[in-house]
């Protein structure tokens, strides 16, 4: 699931066999710590080299890029021109895109590709199904499934779905028949969010995902995972991004290095699952590669885009609340500064806190008073082809780019009454309408925005259940070569007196993303830390942006925290990798042999063999240097009669597994593991140039003759990228024969140099 080769359309030969163990040391070669560069005996020095940041936000999605020069980043520019972009037309192209895609399902005349679900989803990666987990005592080699058919077409000159801006354009342009079609997605992000507070997103998106992978367009089927629909945004999103950067003169050619923001809370196999759809997007356009691919987190980024230009607001040592308004969830979390130049930022000091009170939500609910307004208006507004649903959403993509910024709610000295022209209305005292005009004042906004301020109020007085003194908290001086050490949490805080006790407090809240523009939510956030001020004896300052737009403080910041990797967290693995291997048995030795019940010999050498286990080379929790190299010797076996000798490589990743020598289809693998590359090595010249000759089975024995290919796989990590080979002969003087590469930039924490 997670390599960029495209495993397609190979055949094996089905006299290719198991990888066997050859059961002697592995090798082990590395250069210790000093670090090296992944790409520079590979890219001339003269082709030019691209950042290219990507923040793939729950409503609104953004691209920056800047060309790579000595020295420090110039300022980083947004990738616009959105197709359909409502304000494109004024000069100031929109820098973010609606996270929304739609596909477009066609009438199914046969009913079989309505055909229900199953009861549960498999829960294997794509690429794991590739081969059976069964446990295998035959000599051949599962072949692939022909899955060529299965993936959707994303044909340009009849796509099979729209995304961003475009949906609303094609919503107005069609008729309610058509509209039937559609299935729209919206904050897909969340489907990599497995927190209960956004379980309920995932719910309302599951019956549109079903219905989606029971369909096909073209006759081709819509998704086979969840999880896809976010390699088809990030498909259009880099094709539309590439074609921009064409346009100002930046060649497909040159080296793109790719840069992904992800959220603090955001588990290991969330960032795999959104590495995967990065890659599948990247191959799928010819964006670059995912050499050198980076994840950032957001936090992060944002602090870095907002002191970029502040370099006085946060010293070395000082902690601070980064609060992120976004347009789904708002999250609020506690960092510590390690490092100012460049900057660098501690673990969460306490675990982030957050909650669905983003922008979208108040999308929402302005959508829902007007239409609770209009409710019996229907029959006078609906004419000339215009239809309730399409008014909302005018009026909702009006509020969002206008109306919501600029009106603030607690702003007792200005009035924010606004009328909005509707066609057809007519006068209604009692709904407050005019002809033409449905008119909104405070108290409708009140009964708008509250839900949503009222949420993040909540969220900074009260995190987990605990008063606000627990989340401002107070940390004891830490010196700054000790910072990163435990630090020491006051679980109340006993008002002023207390205050005077101590040495450090949180000072500085920033606030950064795509709903912190909101003047509402500013004068509430200001109002509640004055109060706080006030209750602790010190000031605690609002930092907000100085320039530029905050919904963008993310992924330009992602570009600032991109271009210099030094001082990033220490090299520790969160996944384990290895090779699948078929062993000799040898119980005595070997405690995971023991566990296996009649083992059968092989048909060709005799001997006796412990099928598709996982030899994992480097695992989690494991500190490896910025470049290793470890090997293993393995050997096939293939019958005298063969035509091709092909030996099929697997390579296997597992967030939890640790132990080698137990089959794949262990509790201790199974469900944990993935295939997460592949690769064929064709050793039949060894028989044709007659490298190797056929042994003889000894008088006796039911073995038969049969050819032994002996090679070494070399696992090879220099950076963020991982390459696995097959080298034969065995030793310095081996060649590759087979070679694969995958990026495990999530098997680290984000920021991980």
């Amino acid at each position: 699931m997670f390599s960029n080769i495209n495993y397609r359309g190979m055949s094996l030969d089905s006299t290719s066999t198991a990888t066997v163990r050859e059961m002697s040391e592995y090798h082990t070669r590395s250069p210790g710590d000093e670090e090296m560069q992944v790409d520079s005996e590979d890219i001339p020095a003269t082709e030019p080299r691209y950042i290219i940041a990507t923040d793939f936000g729950t409503t609104f999605s953004a691209v920056a890029y800047i060309r790579r020069t000595d020295g420090r980043p110039s300022k980083s520019r947004m990738i616009t021109n959105y197709n359909e972009d409502p304000i494109a037309l004024n000069g100031h192209p929109n820098p973010q895109v609606p996270t929304e895609s739609c596909y477009i399902v066609e009438d199914q005349d046969d009913d079989s590709s309505y055909a229900p679900a199953p009861a549960e989803e498999p829960k294997d990666e794509v690429m794991e199904d590739i081969y059976d987990d069964h446990d295998s005592e035959d000599d051949s080699t599962p072949t692939e499934r022909g899955d060529d058919d299965d993936d959707m077409e994303l044909d340009e000159e009849y796509p099979a779905l729209y995304w961003g801006y475009e949906i609303q354009a094609m919503m107005n342009r069609c008729s309610e028949t058509e509209r039937r079609n559609f299935k729209r997605i919206a904050r897909s992000k969340l489907l990599l969010d497995k927190n209960e507070r956004t379980q309920q997103i995932r719910d309302d998106l599951e019956p549109i995902l079903r219905k989606l992978k029971q369909s096909k367009n073209r006759g081709k089927k819509m998704i086979n995972r969840n999880e896809d629909v976010i390699a088809h945004y990030l498909v259009h999103l880099f094709r539309h991004t590439k074609e921009q950067l064409e346009k100002q003169g930046i060649s497909g050619d040159s080296v793109f290095e790719h840069v992904l923001c992800v959220p603090a809370i955001w588990d290991t196999d969330a960032c795999i699952e959104m590495q995967n759809a990065v890659s599948t997007a990247v191959k799928e356009t010819g964006f670059g590669s995912m050499n050198e691919f980076f994840l950032v987190s957001e936090p992060e980024a944002a602090a870095a885009y907002v002191l970029a230009e502040q370099v006085d607001e946060l010293n070395a040592g000082e902690a601070f609340l980064l609060l992120d308004a976004g347009g789904g969830t708002v999250d609020a979390t506690i960092y510590r500064v390690t490092e100012r130049f460049p900057l660098r930022l501690s673990d969460e000091i306490v675990p982030a806190g957050g909650c669905l009170g983003g922008s979208s939500f108040v999308n929402d609910a302005f959508r829902e008073h007007l239409r609770k307004r209009l409710r019996g208006e229907v029959k006078h507004i609906e004419k000339d082809g215009y239809t309730l649903d399409g008014i909302l959403d005018e009026e909702v993509r009006e509020f969002e780019h206008r109306t919501k910024r600029v009106t603030d709610i607690y702003d007792y000295g200005r009035r924010v009454d606004q009328h909005i022209r509707i066609r057809g209305l007519k006068p209604n005292e009692r709904k407050r309408l005019s002809t033409n005009t449905i008119m909104l004042n405070r108290a409708d906004f009140r009964d708008i925005f509250s839900p949503s301020l009222d949420a993040i109020r909540d969220l900074m007085k009260n995190q987990r259940g605990s008063s606000l003194e627990t989340y401002f908290l107070l940390i004891q001086p830490i010196p700054l070569e000790t910072c990163l050490q435990e630090v020491i949490l006051i679980p109340r805080f006993p008002a002023v007196q207390s205050a005077r006790n101590i040495d450090v407090e949180v000072q500085k809240v920033i606030l950064v993303g795509g709903f912190s523009a909101s003047k509402a939510l500013r004068t509430l956030l200001q109002k509640t830390l004055d109060e706080l001020s006030i209750s602790y004896g010190y000031l605690i300052s609002l930092i907000l942006p100085a320039d530029g737009d905050p919904q963008t403080a993310i992924v330009q910041g992602a570009i600032i925290r991109a271009w210099d990797k030094d001082k990033g967290p220490k090299r520790f693995l969160q996944l384990s990798y290895g090779f699948q291997v078929t062993e000799e048995y040898n119980p005595e030795t070997i405690t995971a042999h023991s566990e296996v019940r009649r083992p059968k010999p092989d048909k060709k050498d005799g001997l006796t063999y412990i099928h598709d286990t996982i030899e994992w080379l480097v695992c989690k929790g494991e500190k490896i240097p910025y470049s290793l190299v470890k090997s293993i010797v393995v050997y096939h076996t293939f019958v005298a009669s063969a035509k091709r000798l092909e030996c099929v490589e697997i390579l296997w990743v597992s967030p939890t597994s640790t132990e080698s020598h137990y089959r794949k289809s262990h509790p201790k693998n199974k469900g944990h593991a993935r295939i997460a590359g592949k690769i064929i090595a064709d050793m039949t010249f060894l028989k044709t140039e007659k490298l190797i000759k056929p042994i003889e089975p000894e008088k006796g024995s039911k073995a038969r003759k049969h050819y032994k290919v002996e090679f070494q796989l070399n696992l090879i990590i220099e950076g963020r990228n991982l390459k696995f080979e097959a080298v034969w002969p065995i030793g310095e003087e081996g060649q590759p024969r087979a070679e694969g590469q995958v990026s495990i930039a999530a098997a680290f924490r984000p920021g991980t140099k």
